[in-house]
């Protein structure tokens, strides 16, 4: 079935026979009815959209004839799914048919809250429109659509912080997940028994059990590093080696050192280097006692002995430690 539209010029009055009567340079639009279909040229092979037709001087049209059959050009008119799947055709507005090999895309009826049954991950269906308003594919197996689940949002610890971007949440629902970190940030988090920590460990809300994959009494929070920084007092002399630190990993050290030329006398020994150990409870322990950085003594070279086979051999150089 064809349509046909006036772009422009005036109708006269009919005749008796019922003939149409328009005024020379009117111009007719021929369109297909339906929805989807559109003129096809079987030798070209391509389709038409729109057919124009103008009233010329000699009282005839440009146009005897339009001989072209209206042949699905678009799939207009969709499968249906059943009504079991959940599942609707998704419509833009206006509606626009897909074309030939352009997707035709199904969603769950109430939309992203539910997804389906044997593809949790997903909450959308794609069919291929085909030739003649078909689809491409030989079978098709609709999904069911199935309600989403929510997990309980389970409360902190006295060492477990429960991180969220929305801190009124009470649930969070399927695919969505929140983080666990340590209240003290000296520390990582671990999962019982790892021995690798983290700053953060995300929990997923899980459709199959309604829970999270993740719960504050699987974790633990474990000594990672040392954050309080100890600086010596001026009167020491010392400096820090490495700059400012923020943070040291448990098991390594604070270097601080004296100026070129000072060292300080500590333990027996004369040295120019402190090292403060980070220990396994997340603390550098200060000095008692900061050693002073003073101008190293140097004995001069003792003589040459006058005795022949006699060598003077250094044995201790306390300065090198």
């Amino acid at each position: 079935m064809v349509t046909r539209t006036i772009l422009n010029g005036t109708l006269e009055n009919p005749i008796e026979n019922g003939t149409v009567i328009m005024r020379r340079g009117s111009v007719l639009s021929y369109r297909c009815s339906t929805i989807g279909k559109a003129f096809f040229d079987s030798e070209s092979q391509e389709f038409i959209d729109e057919i124009l037709v103008t009233c010329q001087e000699n009282q005839l049209w440009d146009v005897e004839d339009i001989s072209y059959a209206c042949e699905w050009q678009q799939c207009g008119d969709p499968l249906t799914p059943p009504p079991k799947s959940g599942l609707v055709l998704r419509k833009s507005d206006p509606f626009v048919p897909p074309e030939i090999g352009e997707p035709i895309f199904y969603e769950c009826e109430v939309g992203g809250f539910n997804f389906f049954k044997h593809n949790l991950g997903n909450s959308t269906y794609q069919l291929t429109c085909g030739p003649h308003n078909t689809i491409a594919q030989d079978f098709v197996d609709w999904p069911q659509c199935v309600p989403n689940v929510f997990c309980e949002i389970p409360d902190g610890t006295i060492d477990i912080l429960v991180a969220l971007d929305d801190t009124n949440l009470t649930h969070i629902g399927y695919g969505e997940s929140l983080g666990y970190s340590c209240q003290d940030l000296s520390k990582d988090i671990h999962t019982m028994g790892d021995p690798v920590g983290h700053k953060f460990l995300e929990a997923d809300c899980l459709w199959n059990t309604q829970t999270l994959s993740l719960f504050p009494d699987q974790l633990e929070c474990v000594y990672a590093r040392c954050l309080d920084i100890p600086n010596p007092p001026d009167s020491s002399g010392l400096f820090h080696v490495n700059g400012t630190l923020s943070s040291v990993p448990i098991g390594n050290h604070v270097t601080l050192k004296c100026p070129i030329g000072k060292s300080f006398y500590r333990n027996s020994n004369v040295s120019d280097t402190l090292k403060l150990p980070c220990e396994d409870n997340g603390v550098i322990s200060e000095p008692l006692d900061w050693p002073e950085c003073r101008e190293t003594p140097f004995c001069s070279i003792p003589p040459m002995s006058s005795v022949t086979g006699i060598s003077a051999i250094l044995i201790d150089d306390n300065n090198s430690k």
